[in-house]
């Protein structure tokens, strides 16, 4: 797919959603970056299929996997917890539970939601469906969890959740994130007027995720870089939001012993290393 009919497929995706504010920038966001954030609206970028055109790429994406990893021990005052930022396809992870970045119907989609549900076959949708709706198409609202068998995942469960679709945020990045945020002067207008909501509901998806994972004692849970993925939260927005939620509430798991942020590109990785440097 063109550049200009990738532009045109997300600018058309962002609206179908509702995102309406987004849709405005799609143009003025290089188009590297948008095809690391939307790469499943392109067959060429599908990497939940594991189709490459470029072996060279693949292999370079791989090793950069393996060998990317951050580690920072955080001590709650009971016990010392291990934060890894890890760059990785979260449905290779051997943990006790992964985090997925979940639609309200919990039947899968594009995205992590996607390969978490296709990596762990049928029998999740199973289980999923027999989770009761709360509303019309809906058994899981923005900021709630379920935890669910992994089957054939690694995991031994998955945990889902709905980030809020993104509208805006108070959390700005730091000075020197910014440096970096091409899009930030672009997007300021959308931040001059915005409230606390999508802020608070993506830190709510964290929470409750680390809440389920203590009731079920799980030791070890790895999330996805929830919202930023179709839900448009740019990451320079969610990753400072996403630790600082799992640092805050990991008193109410005393279970978790290891947290990892799987992140799927090296820019990832780095914000995110850099996020938790600031942080910490």
């Amino acid at each position: 797919m063109s550049d200009d009919d990738f532009r045109s497929a997300v600018t058309q995706h962002v609206a179908e959603g509702g995102w309406s504010s987004i849709s405005a920038f799609v143009d003025l966001v290089d188009i590297e970056t948008l095809r690391n954030e939307f790469y499943y609206l392109d067959d060429e970028f599908d990497y939940l299929d594991d189709e490459f055109e470029d072996e060279e790429f693949e292999d370079e994406e791989l090793t950069q996997k393996e060998n990317n990893m951050y580690t920072y021990k955080f001590d709650d005052s009971e016990r010392e917890v291990e934060l890894h930022i890890v760059q990785k396809d979260i449905t290779t992870m051997k943990v006790d539970a992964i985090v997925n970045a979940a639609h309200e119907r919990l039947m899968g989609g594009g995205g992590v939601d996607g390969a978490i549900h296709r990596a762990a076959g049928p029998k999740l949708a199973q289980e999923c469906r027999a989770i009761p709706e709360v509303s019309r198409g809906c058994r899981c609202p923005v900021g709630d969890a379920h935890i669910t068998a992994g089957y054939y995942l690694p995991a031994k469960h998955v945990i889902h959740t709905v980030a809020p679709k993104f509208a805006g945020s108070i959390t700005k990045p730091s000075d020197e994130i910014m440096e970096d945020l091409s899009m930030w002067s672009s997007m300021r207008e959308l931040y001059k007027d915005a409230t606390e909501g999508t802020d608070e509901d993506l830190a709510r998806c964290y929470a409750n995720c680390i809440k389920l994972a203590g009731e079920n004692n799980i030791e070890s849970i790895a999330f996805s870089s929830l919202g930023t993925g179709g839900h448009a939260i740019p990451i320079e927005i969610a990753s400072p939001i996403a630790i600082k939620s799992v640092m805050d509430n990991l008193k109410h798991a005393s279970s978790i012993k290891q947290v990892y942020f799987v992140c799927f590109s090296n820019k990832d990785f780095d914000l995110y290393t850099q996020v938790m440097e600031d942080i910490t």
